[in-house]
C-alpha cells in the first residue's frame, strides 16, 4: 500500500499543477521532490512542470484504475454489512 500514497501523492501534484495552467503552486511556498516508479520528479514553486505529458498523464490514470479495482475487491471492503442508499433514487 505504500506504492498506493506514492501515486495518490503524484496524482494529486499533477492535478493541481495542470488545474495552475501547468505552473506548481502550494500553499507552503516550497518546491516539492516527489517520488514515482523509481523516478524523481521536482515541482518547483512557482514555474512550469515540463514532465506532464501524456504518456506520463495517461500511465498514472492507469495505476489509478487498478488501484481503484484492487481496493473494492479487497475482501474487508467487499464484506462491509449494508448498502448506500442512493439519494437520487
Amino acid at each position: 500500500m505504500p506504492y498506493h500514497i506514492e501515486l495518490l501523492d503524484m496524482a494529486a501534484k499533477l492535478r493541481n499543477t495542470v488545474h495552475n495552467n501547468g505552473v506548481y503552486f502550494h500553499k507552503s511556498g516550497k518546491d516539492a521532490i516527489q517520488n514515482y516508479k523509481g523516478r524523481t520528479y521536482e515541482f518547483k514553486y512557482g514555474k512550469r512542470i515540463e514532465f506532464a505529458n501524456w504518456p506520463l498523464l495517461l500511465e498514472i490514470t492507469s495505476d489509478l484504475v487498478l488501484m481503484l479495482v484492487e481496493v473494492v475487491r479487497d475482501p474487508k471492503i467487499k464484506n462491509i454489512p449494508g448498502t448506500i442508499d442512493d439519494p437520487a433514487s
